[in-house]
């Protein structure tokens, strides 16, 4: 792995690796994440507001029937099959947890003509707008859904905050899924109207065939384009996460070296590959399955080849408080071989030892007008079984926006599992 002599612009910081400053920042459980909608409409997480009482009032649902023509053909205003928009004001945000309704009805079964309807549901709550699908009415001898869907909001023709939901079980009326705290809307946004979209990857009244396949995680974030980089979290099980540590540790964990086979002052870490019979464990083989199925979800492969192959065996990184790796690119000079980069935090540590790509464009902006200047930096918080997906190399050459660095640790121990793939050899 190549280093690079990018810093952090922090004139105190003589090491390069404590926090730069970036436009767009992926935390843990406080902020964004997938959950139910009674989630956001239970759940205070720690709101001070002297207004207690009217803080938890459930909010005041709003149903545009006129929308439901709309959804009958599944058709958004592009044209794209299985899409529906809608467009609320701000001022409907603005107000104290204000859930405002669009009803549609999406086919189910194309072969037996069976039909479902859907609600989606927007909430403002502290600042920040949350986004629901919701289950409506059984209909017909429609029972259980098995489906996975994507939602994002659409500023000026380009897609924003889109996030892909695989697999998700909506078993009776009033069950939803989405996403809590999409994007914030304060004072210092000046968009006057938000266009959301829902659109459907599969829909299917059975369940079973789903459960076969192995997990997929329960929110995909495309966050960036530049590299094209996502976010996938729940993507390893805790237990799955130990398993891995363990076959790391038995297999003795040394000090990290750099392309060259030397130390060096910019990595810190210990490291080992899990190889010979760790290489032929159930958990690692299903781990590595898991990648590439992961890979062909939606969201992921409208986005990128995935005619991709496993590069390396897995390996393991510990971090102790204190120890870092700088700015760098995962390719080896001259060596495009590391294509795609998928990374998952095994430990979360207690402080610091964020993934920080400080030359990513984010797509996270809801400013019209935003140049890349605003765009301009990803921080990934560590959270147990999150995995960050990303591409190393664009048409062909190395990507030079996919420089990133492993931020110091500064309390607990952080552990990742890294797996490198390649493009086949017809790409």
């Amino acid at each position: 792995m190549r280093t690079s002599t990018y810093g952090s612009g922090n004139e105190d910081d003589d090491d390069g690796v404590d926090a730069p400053k970036v436009g767009y920042e992926v935390r843990s459980d406080a902020d964004r994440r997938a959950g139910s909608m009674a989630d956001v409409l239970t759940n205070r997480g720690g709101d001070d507001d002297e207004d207690e009482d009217e803080d938890e009032r459930a909010p005041e649902r709003c149903v545009d029937e006129e929308s439901r023509a709309c959804g009958e053909t599944m058709a958004g205003m592009d044209g794209r099959e299985g899409a529906v928009r809608w467009t609320i004001r701000r001022d409907e945000l603005t107000a104290r947890r204000v859930a405002s309704s669009r009803i549609f009805v999406a086919r189910v079964d194309k072969r037996g003509g069976a039909r479902a309807t859907w609600r989606m549901n927007t909430v403002a709550r502290k600042g920040a707008v949350s986004v629901f699908l919701e289950r409506c009415e059984m209909d017909g001898n429609v029972e259980a859904l098995m489906c996975a869907f994507s939602m994002s909001l659409v500023i000026s023709s380009d897609t924003r905050f889109e996030t892909y939901f695989g697999a998700k079980r909506f078993a009776n009326a009033g069950d939803t899924w989405g996403v809590l705290d999409m994007f914030a809307c304060d004072d210092n946004v000046f968009v006057e109207e938000f266009t959301f979209e829902l659109t459907f990857h599969e829909i299917s009244p059975t369940y079973s065939e789903v459960d076969c396949k192995p997990t997929l995680p329960s929110m995909i974030q495309y966050v960036s384009d530049a590299p094209c980089m996502f976010v996938l979290d729940d993507f390893l099980t805790p237990s799955e996460c130990r398993h891995l540590i363990n076959l790391a540790e038995r297999e003795g964990l040394k000090r990290s070296r750099v392309t060259d086979g030397k130390l060096s002052e910019g990595r810190t870490s210990s490291s080992t590959f899990l190889t010979g019979a760790s290489a032929s464990d159930a958990v690692v083989r299903r781990v590595e399955r898991r990648i590439m199925s992961v890979l062909r979800s939606p969201i992921i492969s409208e986005k990128r080849s995935i005619n991709l192959n496993v590069h390396e065996p897995l390996q393991v990184v510990r971090y102790d408080a204190g120890q870092y790796y700088t700015a760098h690119f995962d390719n080896r000079a001259s060596n495009l071989s590391r294509s795609v980069t998928a990374m998952v935090y095994l430990l979360q540590p207690e402080s610091g030892g964020a993934t920080c790509f400080p030359k990513a464009l984010h797509r996270a902006s809801i400013d019209p007008g935003g140049g890349d200047s605003q765009r301009l930096g990803v921080r990934v918080h560590p959270k147990l079984g999150r995995a960050v997906i990303f591409w190393n190399v664009r048409d062909g050459k190395e990507d030079s926006r996919s420089i990133h660095s492993g931020e110091r640790v500064f309390s607990g121990e952080k552990y990742i599992a890294t797996q490198w793939l390649t493009y086949a050899a017809s790409e």
